[in-house]
């Protein structure tokens, strides 16, 4: 009689732990699918910022030169940060959209994203110290055109800097949201 209730409740423990490695499973799924929709707008913001940068290196010269009567050297300055843009934004992003983030263990992706977002943080408050030089360079280039040309300039920089700010407001908060996921 004893080995009956022994047997029924090893069955009744197989049964149990299987439930539980099945509920791991459909989790560890969950988790991934989660992650990989933020690992996507993460994907649309660095694109977003990539098409932004090569627009303006596009346009720049033209505009910067022939309608607004700017210098060559402004020009160039601005293509060469345009560049650098492109190139830190390609490697502060690069562990977080690579295909791999989800392939490590909860400690090591949650460091990623962490290196992440204070790579991104810092990248953020450099560019916008070199911004605000671009800018003040900028409004002095076009101070000798007419002065609509200046308050076109100084809208288009506040618009500017509004809509890159909504951005890194919410790539940071999708990194927030990543790494609360990975903690939980």
């Amino acid at each position: 009689m004893e080995e009956m209730d022994f047997d029924e409740m090893r069955n009744q423990i197989a049964i149990l732990k299987n439930k539980l490695d099945k509920q791991e499973i459909v989790s560890q799924k969950l988790l991934e699918g989660v992650m990989q929709t933020k690992v996507d707008k993460l994907k649309r913001k660095r694109l977003i910022q990539a098409i932004c940068a090569l627009y303006v290196m596009i346009v720049a010269p033209w505009t910067f030169h022939t309608i607004m009567g700017g210098s060559w050297t402004f020009v160039v300055i601005t293509e060469l940060f345009m560049m650098l843009c492109l190139v830190i934004n390609y490697f502060v992003f690069k562990p977080v959209v690579g295909n791999d983030l989800m392939n490590g263990n909860v400690l090591d992706v949650t460091t990623t994203l962490l290196t992440f977002k204070r790579n991104y943080k810092r990248w953020i408050w450099t560019g916008a110290i070199l911004l605000i030089v671009w800018i003040s360079w900028l409004i002095l280039e076009t101070m000798h055109s007419d002065q609509y040309m200046t308050i076109g300039v100084i809208v288009g920089g506040i618009g500017g800097a509004l809509a890159g700010w909504r951005v890194n407001r919410t790539t940071l908060k999708t990194a927030d949201e990543m790494i609360e996921q990975m903690n939980q």
